[in-house]
């Protein structure tokens, strides 16, 4: 099977995001989507989010059945928009392949929290999907975590976000693959509680040097390489995974492939 995790911003990016979407729908089974907006209208937000993206995304990907987790009901509020829009987390599937429960945890505030990534007083949450195959049945859990402070470096909300996502990784039976946006360096404890949980660290194992882009570096001022992870269970078998440097976010996608 092959993964494919992004923060895409929105579709911010516009075409080059579609168009990626679109390579990637070719070969991928399961894609596992953050900074996910639904709207009832197409309206863009500050840098180019379109707040009905999960809707256009949902067209684009017939062969896929759609798995959404709201994590905010207030991203129209925080971007100042007249009409309702909501953030959340979204995860497709590929049509054949059986799922089984499906459920979101916050880690951070509640479904009514803010969404106000520029003070660091949003809503976070892990979305988790079961999946169920003729060799055995394994855990999707889509991650965007506390996006403030900039440096990416341990705060009591992140360490704490993490120790809630150790608790599930051992509560819930099976493989798992953890993915998503943590906002985090590698060298951080946040990360390493999350690795003391009993899972694979693919960004360090295969010595990835950045999960960041000229997008983002641009738009913050500052050359900072990391933010996203993939952790896997060891019984997991990891075929390739890579992180490949394109413009379609302003976060790269991490590409895993992997059989039970």
């Amino acid at each position: 099977m092959k993964l494919v995790s992004l923060n895409i911003q929105g579709g911010a990016q516009g075409e080059a995001f579609f168009k990626y979407v679109e390579k990637i729908a070719r070969s991928a089974d399961i894609l596992c989507f953050q900074e996910v907006y639904d709207s009832k209208k197409h309206v863009i937000a500050s840098v180019g989010e379109q707040m009905n993206i999960l809707s256009q995304l949902t067209k684009k990907l017939k062969g896929f059945n759609t798995s959404f987790h709201m994590v905010s009901s207030r991203a129209g509020e925080y971007f100042g928009l007249k009409d309702k829009a909501v953030l959340g987390l979204a995860i497709y599937v590929k049509k054949g392949i059986k799922t089984g429960k499906h459920f979101g945890k916050h880690v951070e505030g509640t479904v009514n929290g803010n969404v106000d990534f520029r003070n660091g007083k949003e809503a976070n949450a892990v979305q988790c999907l079961e999946i169920i195959t003729k060799t055995g049945n394994f855990w999707v859990m889509n991650f965007h975590g506390q996006s403030r402070p900039g440096n990416k470096l341990d705060t009591p909300k992140r360490l704490r976000q993490s120790k809630i996502l150790a608790g599930l990784i051992k509560k819930l039976k099976g493989p798992k693959i953890l993915c998503g946006d943590f906002n985090l360096m590698p060298k951080t404890e946040s990360v390493r509680i999350v690795e003391r949980a009993g899972l694979k660290n693919l960004i360090t194992i295969y010595k990835i040097k950045n999960t960041r882009n000229s997008v983002s570096w641009k738009s913050y001022g500052n050359r900072q390489y990391f933010a996203d992870f993939t952790f896997v269970s060891p019984e997991l078998k990891v075929k390739k995974f890579k992180v490949p440097y394109n413009l379609a976010s302003d976060h790269l996608p991490m590409v895993l492939e992997f059989s039970l």
